[in-house]
């Protein structure tokens, strides 16, 4: 094919929709249905911590849930969670997390751009198939945390929970 036949779109958000809170949230937020999610290592992880997490999916959890923790049921295209209210747990949430597992397919990317538009950070789980490696930047716009390491996520969770200040920066950034 001739490349002036050729388009490319990035894949993006409607950041004038997503957009920021004045909120610093109470509780960690993960949203996401596909079967790449890696919800097993992130409710083990918070079992081992005291902040509240909500986590929004219609994938069946068949594994203990912690008392911290709170399951939505809900997918984009149902009554149950609109954009509006997505948009409302992003905004007051503290941070987003986009646990994944290994895979060269890429994964994440809708939840991880809306969270960002909304000025929250995001520890995402650097995988394989990392869509955009040249964009995002470890520390400066996202935390990354290898596939499978549930202390790599407690370590990043605790980190943004504690220096408000970074949470702050790589969300605005």
């Amino acid at each position: 094919v001739s490349a002036s036949r050729v388009e490319v779109n990035q894949f993006g958000v409607d950041a004038s929709f997503w957009y920021p809170g004045n909120v610093d949230g109470d509780y960690i937020l993960a949203v996401g249905n596909d079967k790449r999610r890696d919800y097993e290592l992130l409710l083990k992880a918070a079992a081992r911590i005291n902040e509240k997490v909500i986590i929004v999916t219609r994938q069946k959890i068949n594994v203990d849930i912690p008392a911290n923790v709170e399951i939505y049921k809900g997918g984009w295209h149902e009554e149950s969670l609109t954009d509006e209210k997505l948009r409302t747990l992003y905004q007051n949430s503290r941070m987003v997390i986009v646990p994944l597992v290994n895979s060269p397919q890429p994964s994440g990317q809708s939840v991880c751009l809306q969270a960002m538009s909304c000025g929250k950070p995001v520890i995402l789980t650097q995988t394989d198939g990392l869509w955009s490696s040249e964009m995002m930047r470890d520390g400066e716009n996202v935390v990354f945390i290898p596939p499978a390491d549930q202390d790599a996520m407690l370590d990043a969770i605790s980190h943004l929970y504690n220096d408000l200040d970074l949470a702050n920066e790589i969300g605005n950034n």
